[in-house]
C-alpha cells in the first residue's frame, strides 16, 4: 500500500493502525458473459470513453492488513477501455457505484498498455497485470488508501468459481458417503 489517510471522512476504525507497505489481498467474482450496458458515465472524457457493463451478482472481499472489507452498498460495475484511455492504453476498473458518502472501491489498472486487450469484451481470467485499489467514501477525493497493489491479480469469474464449488461440494458428498459407509459397518 502507498499511501493510507487516517483523517480521510468515515475513515473505519478495521483500518485503525495499518501503515503504507501492509498486504492488500481480495476477491472479485463476477459473470464474464456479461453484455455491455449503456453507459450512465458518456458524458465523461475518462469513463465515457469506457465499454460498461453492470455486473449482477459480482462479490468483493478485501483484506487489508487483516481487516476485512466484503459488504459494498450499490451496484457492482466494470470499465473496459481498448486503446481508449488517454494515451492510447488499455484499461479495467471494477467498482460499486453506490450512493453519496458510502464505501467504495475502485479495483483495476488503466495503464496495461496497448496490447492488453483485444477488444472491450469483459476480461474473464487472464491476468491484467498489476491491479491497483482505491478505497474511500463514494463523492469524496479523500480516499482512506490508495494505490495498493492487489495482490490477487485474477478476478474469477462466476463460472469457474460455481465449478469449483461443484467439485468442491461432490467431494464433501463423497467424504460424507464413505465415513457413513465406515460408521455403519462397525
Amino acid at each position: 500500500m502507498q499511501t493510507i489517510n487516517p483523517a480521510a471522512p468515515g475513515f473505519p476504525a478495521s483500518l485503525t493502525g495499518v501503515t503504507a507497505g501492509a498486504p492488500v489481498t481480495g476477491l472479485l467474482t463476477f459473470d464474464s458473459a456479461t453484455l455491455p450496458s449503456a453507459n450512465p458515465f458518456s458524458s465523461s472524457p475518462f469513463f465515457g470513453a469506457a465499454t460498461y457493463y453492470v455486473l449482477p451478482g459480482a462479490t468483493m472481499s478485501l483484506d487489508i492488513a487483516g481487516g476485512g472489507f466484503n459488504s459494498w452498498s450499490g451496484s457492482f460495475a466494470a470499465f473496459v477501455w481498448d486503446g481508449t484511455v488517454p494515451g492510447g492504453n488499455d484499461g479495467v476498473i471494477f467498482a460499486n457505484l453506490g450512493g453519496p458518502s458510502q464505501a467504495q472501491f475502485q479495483v483495476g489498472n488503466t495503464a496495461l498498455g496497448a496490447a492488453a486487450f483485444s477488444s472491450t469484451a469483459l476480461p474473464s481470467s487472464q491476468s491484467f497485470g498489476p491491479l491497483l485499489v482505491d478505497l474511500g467514501l463514494s463523492g469524496n477525493g479523500n480516499r482512506w488508501l490508495t494505490s495498493a497493489v492487489f495482490t490477487a491479480t485474477q478476478p474469477v469469474p462466476e463460472p469457474a468459481s460455481v465449478a469449483m464449488m461443484a467439485v468442491g461440494l461432490a467431494g464433501l458428498l463423497l467424504a460424507v458417503q464413505r465415513h457413513g459407509r465406515a460408521a455403519s459397518t462397525t
